[in-house]
C-alpha cells in the first residue's frame, strides 16, 4: 500500500507536486534548494520546525562551503559581518577553568589573509542559526524555491516514476501528499527517512555522552587575556568544553555526562546555572538558560546514500564527532555534488546512470572525514589522560602540579602541540579528489597541507584575477553553477568556436580575452604547463585535463563530457 492508499477516507489528502522535495530546513537542505534554484529546477522543503532552532550547534563554516555560498549568490560580507571575529574566533584556549590556569592555546584554522592565497573566502565562526537565517533570506527570492514548516513526514514510497511522501501538517486537517521526481533527505542524524529506508549506518554509534547547555551571558571580560572560540577546560571535576559564539552573550557548555543521566530531566535549570559556574571557576552575573539537550557523540557512515529516486545528504548520511568541524560542511559538499547531476538528467544532458556517481564520490569524502574528526577526538582523549596521570586516586595533584607549570613545561606544551592538526585541516577541505585516491590512502597524510592540483578529479585551485578596477576577483566565482566551463590558457582560442558544434552548454572562458592574472598569467603556473584548456564541472571539479595542441579536441572533448555526463550520444559527436 503506498501513500496515497494510507491517508484514510475522512479526509481528501492535498496533493502537492514538485521535481525535487527536500526534508530538512538546515543548511544543507536549504543550500540543495538554492543550487537547484539557479539551475533552473524547482523544489519544496519541508521542515519539522515550525520556527528555526536557537540552538547554534555547528559553527565551524569553512573555505570549501563559503565558496559554495558564493556560487548561489550569498552577500560575503555580510556573512563575514555576522561570524564571529578573527580576534574572538582565532583561537583554541586550553584551561583549566574559564578562569584558571591557561595551558596553552593553538590557532583555530587558518583566518588571515595569507591564507587567501589558497582560498578567497577563510573559514567564519557563525552560529547555525544565523547561518540559516541568511540562506532563508536568499531562498526569499526565489520564486521556484516553496517552503512547509510544521511538517511531519509519516511515510514515504516510491516507483519508477517519482516519489510519494504522507506529510502531516500541524496547520492543516488533511494530509498532504507530496510527489516528486527526486527526494532528498536532509533530515538530520536521526533521519527518519533513513530509517523508513532501512539504510543501516557504520562505525561506532556511542562514544561519549554529552549535555549541550546553550546559555546567555557576558563573560566577555572575563576572558579578555585570553580570547577564543573553543575552550577545553581540564580540570578533573569540570572535563568540558564550552563555545563562545559571542563572548558577550551567546555561549555554550558541553557537559560529558554518564550515559545513566544522559537525560534531559536530570538537567534542570539550576543544575545548569551549577555546572556553568563551576565551568567558569568565578562568580557570574546574570545567567539565561536557553536550550539544554542529550548529544551522543557518533562516528559514523550510511551504508548507502541512495536507494532508488531518494538520496541522503548531510547528516543523514553521515555523523562525525564534532572534533574538527566537518560535520555540516561535508553535508554542504554533498549537495553541491547532487544537485548538478540531477539538474543535467532534468535539462537532458545526462543519462540517470550519472545519479550512481553520488554514492561513489561522497561516500569516499564521509569516510574520511568520520576517521579524521574519530582520531581527532581520541587525541584530546589522550591529552587529558597526560593532564591526569595513571593514578586515579592523584588525578587532581597530577593535574594541580601540571598547572604549577604550565609556563615552563616542555611536555605540556608538546602536549598541546600534537592537537594542532585537528584545528586546521585545510587540505581535508580544499584537496579532496574524485579521481586521485592518494589524498585518503596516503599513510600519515598531513590533513592541514592542502597543495592545489590541476589533476582529474580535484577542485579547480583558487587563483586570483583582474576584476572591475583595481579590485582582485577569484577564477572560482566566473565559474557557473548550471553548466560545465571549460577553462582556455593563452593562445588556445580554437576552443571557442568548437563548442559551437556540441550539444551541451559549456561556457567557454578564454584567457586574456575573458580573463587576466592579477598578479601573473594563469596559464603560465608550472602545475599548467603545456596546458591547452581544462573541462570544469558545474562543482568545481575538475573533469578533464586537455594539453596542448588542439589536434583532435572534439573527439577528447566529446568522449570527456560523455564519460562525465554517461551519456553515449556524446561520443557519436566526435565523428560528426
Amino acid at each position: 500500500m503506498n501513500a496515497v492508499e494510507q491517508t484514510g477516507q475522512s479526509h481528501a489528502p492535498v496533493k502537492i507536486e514538485t521535481p525535487v522535495l527536500i526534508v530538512g530546513a538546515g543548511p544543507a537542505g536549504q543550500l540543495a534548494a538554492l543550487l537547484l534554484s539557479h539551475q533552473g529546477i524547482a523544489s519544496t522543503i519541508v521542515e519539522r520546525r515550525v520556527e528555526r532552532s536557537t540552538a547554534p550547534k555547528a559553527h565551524a563554516v569553512n573555505p570549501r562551503t563559503l565558496e559554495i555560498c558564493a556560487s548561489v549568490g550569498l552577500a560575503m560580507d555580510e556573512f563575514y559581518r555576522l561570524a564571529a571575529p578573527a580576534s574572538q574566533g582565532g583561537l583554541v584556549q586550553f584551561m583549566s577553568s574559564l578562569s584558571g590556569v591557561a595551558l596553552g592555546a593553538l590557532p583555530y584554522e587558518r583566518q588571515d589573509d595569507a591564507v587567501r592565497a589558497l582560498t578567497p573566502y577563510p573559514l567564519a565562526n557563525i552560529a547555525q542559526p544565523r547561518f540559516e537565517q541568511l540562506l532563508s533570506q536568499a531562498i526569499d527570492q526565489r520564486n521556484d524555491i516553496s517552503v512547509l514548516r510544521g511538517c511531519t513526514c509519516t511515510d514515504v514510497a516510491q516507483d519508477a516514476d517519482g516519489v510519494s511522501v504522507q506529510v502531516e501538517l500541524k496547520s492543516a486537517a488533511s494530509p498532504v501528499i507530496v510527489r516528486s521526481q527526486y527526494l532528498l533527505a536532509a533530515d538530520g542524524a536521526n533521519s527518519r527517512i533513513r530509517d523508513r529506508l532501512g539504510i543501516t549506518m557504520e562505525g561506532p554509534e556511542a562514544i561519549e555522552h554529552y549535555m549541550m547547555i546553550h546559555f546567555r551571558a557576558d563573560l566577555s571580560e572575563l576572558v579578555a587575556a585570553n580570547p577564543g572560540i573553543l575552550y577545553f577546560l581540564c580540570h578533573p571535576d569540570i572535563s568540558a568544553m564550552m563555545i563562545a559564539y559571542d563572548h558577550a552573550d551567546n555561549w555554550v557548555l558541553m557537559q560529558r555526562c554518564d550515559p545513566a543521566e544522559h537525560t534531559r530531566d536530570n538537567f534542570d535549570v539550576d543544575t545548569c546555572i551549577d555546572l556553568i559556574r563551576k565551568a567558569v571557576g568565578k562568580p557570574v552575573g546574570h545567567i539565561t538558560i536557553c536550550n539544554v539537550s542529550p548529544w551522543v557523540m557518533s562516528s559514523q557512515v550510511a551504508n548507502e546514500y541512495r536507494r532508488g529516486r531518494i538520496f541522503l545528504v548531510g547528516d543523514a548520511a553521515h555523523r562525525f564527532p564534532p572534533t574538527g568541524g566537518l560535520g555540516l560542511n561535508t553535508g554542504v559538499g554533498d549537495v553541491q555534488n547532487l544537485c548538478w547531476k540531477i539538474a543535467a538528467i532534468e535539462n537532458g544532458w545526462a543519462e540517470p546512470a550519472l545519479l550512481d556517481s553520488y554514492e561513489a564520490e561522497r561516500k569516499a569524502v564521509a569516510e574520511v572525514n568520520s576517521t579524521q574528526s574519530l582520531h581527532n577526538a581520541v587525541k584530546m582523549f589522550d591529552l587529558f589522560a597526560y593532564l591526569y596521570g595513571d593514578n586515579t586516586d592523584q588525578q587532581k595533584l597530577h593535574f594541580e602540579k601540571i598547572c604549577s607549570e604550565a609556563l615552563t613545561s616542555p611536555e605540556l606544551k608538546a602536549a598541546i602541540e600534537v592537537q594542532r592538526p585537528h584545528f586546521d585541516s585545510l587540505g581535508l577541505q580544499l584537496g579532496y579528489s574524485y579521481a586521485d585516491e592518494a589524498w585518503r590512502s596516503e599513510p600519515g597524510i598531513d590533513i592541514s597541507d592542502y597543495r592545489p592540483s590541476y589533476s582529474p578529479g580535484s577542485h579547480l585551485p583558487h587563483f586570483w584575477l583582474k576584476g572591475e578596477g583595481d579590485s582582485a576577483v577569484s577564477i572560482l566565482e566566473q565559474l557557473p553553477v548550471n553548466q560545465f566551463s571549460l577553462l582556455v590558457t593563452a593562445g588556445q582560442q580554437g576552443w571557442r568556436a568548437l563548442l559551437n558544434s556540441i550539444d551541451i552548454p559549456v561556457l567557454c572562458l578564454c584567457e586574456g580575452a575573458d580573463f587576466v592574472g592579477l598578479h601573473e598569467a594563469w596559464g603560465e603556473q608550472a602545475a599548467l604547463a603545456d596546458t591547452g584548456a581544462l573541462l570544469i564541472r558545474p562543482d568545481g571539479h575538475i573533469a578533464a585535463v586537455f594539453e596542448r595542441p588542439m589536434g583532435d579536441a572534439k573527439q577528447r572533448l566529446c568522449a570527456a563530457l560523455a564519460a562525465q555526463l554517461c551519456n553515449p550520444l556524446l561520443k557519436a559527436e566526435k565523428v560528426a
